[in-house]
């Protein structure tokens, strides 16, 4: 009896000691093999999950926001979220001994639209919570008030000025929300004894709605809106760059040398008035400028699709990619994607610097990317369609189309995105 029972403690034992390591026995293969687990959480949470065509409990609640599946043999599983209302989220997980697999972002996609605004609609710009919308008609119309007619050009980041061109007269005007008054920018440049007969282009600056930049030529001017004043910040003998980005300390534009085929960054101290040193060059001729929200860093796309990142304060150019059509940075900086011509990359600047690269279906069709609220999933803009890429999904088993429309924008703050059909203007509200 002794060695029966001192049999039986050591085999329940090691029977316990393997089953607290994570060993089970499988049925199917008749072998002992490591489980692992899966973390699913779903958006919205209530969605019900199916493994392997299995109903498993979803445990999301105030307490726990997902739910844990444990036990699970190593391979890969078909995780599927159900949801009334959203288009069914699927994609194959795959579990490894003694790990966790985890699905955080499982972000499932409304169904159905909302009609936002109807009619002619042919673009459309975000100021806030309004819509800024042009018509074939060629009117402005901000909300459900015409402000205008030409083209929308830029705003200021309070959303107080609009800038519009209006191409049948050749001027521009510049719209204020507050006073609901248009002025005629090209009236007001004439009060300072500029020739606005020679042509030029005018650039808001979008933290200070007192001043405009005037591009005329090889020469660059701010114009002092309050004052009805105008000074000349720069001239140069080579051809200035079309694009003109602006912060609240800085101007960045740059100048072309079309003997050398190489661009040069100019960035002006708005306050000190006088440009910076260190100029850096670059090779073929500016595409972009960017101003990176909430960094002293300037993103730099060149014609040969070379994208660079300058840092103002330290003065250093890294090269980020090649072949880059479009690009879209994160709010603080810390993430870009990169659409190209064959693929899509995605780099993060953290200390572990992930990267990611996908071979997106018809990539060559897509025109631009927008990154959605949770940093782990892009918007992929075709000219008839935008999809939904979830960036830990390097399989691409799941690559859902969010809806047939075209130029897209994104309200991050309420989560919902914006689009133009045939029948007008609509929305869809992700959910939070």
């Amino acid at each position: 009896m002794f060695y029966v029972l001192l049999f039986a403690f050591v085999l329940i034992g090691a029977v316990v000691v393997l089953y607290a390591n994570g060993w089970r026995f499988n049925p199917f293969t008749l072998e002992l093999k490591k489980v692992g687990a899966i973390y699913a959480r779903s958006y919205p949470i209530d969605a019900k999950i199916y493994l392997n065509g299995g109903s498993v409990e979803n445990k999301s609640g105030f307490f726990q926001s997902g739910t844990f599946i444990n036990d699970l043999f190593p391979g890969n599983y078909k995780l599927k979220l159900v949801l009334s209302g959203y288009k069914t989220w699927e994609e194959s997980v795959s579990v490894s001994p003694s790990l966790v697999s985890e699905v955080k972002y499982a972000v499932l996609i409304p169904e159905k639209s909302a009609d936002a605004a109807t009619g002619t609609i042919k673009n459309f710009r975000l100021l806030g919570s309004k819509i800024l919308a042009g018509d074939f008609k060629n009117n402005v119309v901000l909300g459900d008030k015409k402000i205008g007619r030409g083209d929308i050009l830029e705003w200021t980041s309070d959303f107080k000025n609009i800038l519009t061109y209006n191409g049948v007269l050749g001027r521009y005007f510049l719209y204020n929300t507050d006073l609901e008054t248009n002025t005629d920018v090209n009236l007001l440049l004439g009060k300072t004894g500029f020739n606005a007969k020679q042509g030029f282009r005018a650039f808001l600056e979008p933290e200070d709605k007192r001043m405009l930049v005037i591009l005329q030529q090889n020469k660059l001017y701010e114009l002092n809106l309050g004052e009805t004043s105008i000074t000349n910040i720069f001239k140069t003998n080579l051809e200035l760059g079309e694009k003109i980005t602006s912060s609240q300390f800085y101007i960045a534009w740059t100048q072309w040398n079309s003997a050398e085929n190489s661009s040069t960054l100019v960035v002006y101290d708005k306050f000190l008035q006088r440009k910076r040193p260190g100029s850096p060059e670059l090779r073929g001729k500016n595409s972009e400028l960017e101003w990176l929200r909430g960094k002293n860093k300037i993103a730099i796309l060149q014609n040969d699709g070379s994208l660079y990142v300058y840092d103002v304060s330290s003065g250093n150019l890294d090269k980020i990619a090649d072949d880059v059509k479009n690009f879209s940075f994160t709010d603080g900086g810390d993430a870009v994607a990169a659409l190209e011509h064959k693929s899509l990359e995605v780099f993060f600047f953290s200390a572990d610097k992930d990267y990611y690269r996908f071979n997106v279906p018809n990539v060559g069709q897509a025109e631009k990317i927008i990154w959605y609220a949770d940093k782990n999933h892009l918007f992929i803009v075709y000219p008839a369609e935008i999809k939904f890429l979830d960036i830990q999904n390097a399989s691409l088993d799941y690559f859902p189309s969010v809806a047939e429309g075209r130029l897209p924008q994104y309200d991050e703050s309420n989560n919902r995105l914006y689009f133009l059909t045939n029948d007008g203007l609509k929305t869809l509200d992700f959910p939070k």
